[in-house]
């Protein structure tokens, strides 16, 4: 029986198939479907081809490198926008829009708080090298005067004073937040009228 199968050759092993060529044309799917994975499917099979020299699937895995690369870039703002919408729905309001009390310029706010009766408090410094007398206070919301007052108040140099607005009818809840603009009129010792405005994000308490 051995001298049956003498001079014969064994039969050689199939050669593996390559599947780069395939996994090119899969990337080039997912470029449509998926962009982000389509461009690193399609990279690592142009990788992979380049590597072995051959050209099949070649062109195929470029494309989806392509498409896939310039699908991210357009992709990628809507997901960030789609990403805070959805983180607006889920948060509270408080924990979003921060606390702000800006005026800048000659006259500095250091603190603002609303209440549910819908008053408006605030405290103010003045910055100037001379006394001011604060003759009104305009408070606006979405270009419509809500509220007002004046107070005919004479503040020092570098000191500061608390100011109070009343009936702004903000209709909200406590811990709510209302954002309003807030116009400043006074006089220095030259007794020329300024305006000084700024805006005010507070908290409802």
């Amino acid at each position: 029986m051995d001298d049956l199968y003498k001079g014969r050759k064994p039969k050689a092993e199939p050669p593996e198939q390559d599947r780069t060529p395939a996994l090119a044309f899969i990337a080039l799917v997912l470029a449509f479907l998926a962009p982000p994975i389509g461009a690193i499917i399609g990279f690592s099979a142009y990788h992979n081809i380049t590597a072995s020299q051959k050209k099949e699937g070649k062109n195929i895995a470029l494309a989806a490198l392509i498409i896939g690369g310039v699908g991210s870039i357009l992709v990628l703002p809507i997901a960030v926008s789609a990403i805070f919408s959805a983180t607006l729905f889920v948060l509270p309001t408080q924990e979003i829009v921060p606390e702000r009390c800006d005026f800048g310029g000659d006259i500095s706010c250091i603190s603002a708080s609303a209440a549910v009766d819908g008053s408006l408090s605030f405290e103010i410094r003045n910055n100037r090298q001379s006394e001011i007398t604060l003759s009104q206070v305009i408070v606006t919301k979405n270009a419509q005067t809500i509220c007002s007052t004046q107070p005919n108040m004479q503040i020092p140099v570098a000191d500061s004073r608390s100011v109070r607005v009343g009936s702004c009818g903000f209709n909200t809840d406590r811990d709510d937040r209302v954002a309003v603009s807030v116009e400043l009129h006074y006089s220095d010792d030259l007794q020329i009228e300024r305006v000084q405005p700024g805006l005010i994000r507070a908290v409802v308490r």
